[in-house]
């Protein structure tokens, strides 16, 4: 098993996350024959560390790429994925790293136009209820009749 030092981008396993593709190559022991990455002493921290930016560099880029293509608020773009405002602001500014189901339901919402229409947490609810709400009144105004 012949090990060179070689530029990678992954991709690795990441908690969550069964790929992520770094954003920024790191250096990396490389096995010549299997591809298989070996770790000096202080490499899984910085590979932790690389994954970690790029998960939040991606999710930058895709919260920015949704609120500038929906013209929504970060508000709306909250509820529709089930975080707190504060929570995506912190994503929005690169400080915080989302969860595997946070950062799916971002991708999907950044990669389908037609994801964050359907994602409206009140939109067809809220129809459906008014719609159902008004039969019921309907009806009860004509059992008093």
């Amino acid at each position: 098993m012949e090990m060179k030092l070689t530029k990678t981008q992954g991709p690795f396993r990441w908690k969550d996350f069964a790929q992520v593709t770094l954003v920024n190559p790191i250096e990396l022991l490389k096995c010549q024959n299997c591809g298989e990455h070996g770790l000096r002493p202080g490499d899984a921290k910085n590979v932790d560390h690389a994954i970690e930016a790029s998960i939040r560099a991606y999710s930058k880029e895709m919260v920015e790429t949704i609120l500038a293509r929906e013209e929504c608020s970060q508000i709306d773009l909250a509820a529709r994925t089930g975080i707190t405002p504060e929570y995506l602001s912190g994503l929005k500014t690169g400080s915080r790293t989302p969860g595997f189901q946070t950062f799916n339901i971002l991708k999907m919402l950044a990669s389908d136009r037609k994801a964050f229409e359907i994602s409206d947490p009140m939109g067809e609810l809220l129809e459906e209820l008014s719609s159902s709400a008004k039969d019921n009144y309907d009806e009860m105004l004509q059992k008093l009749a």
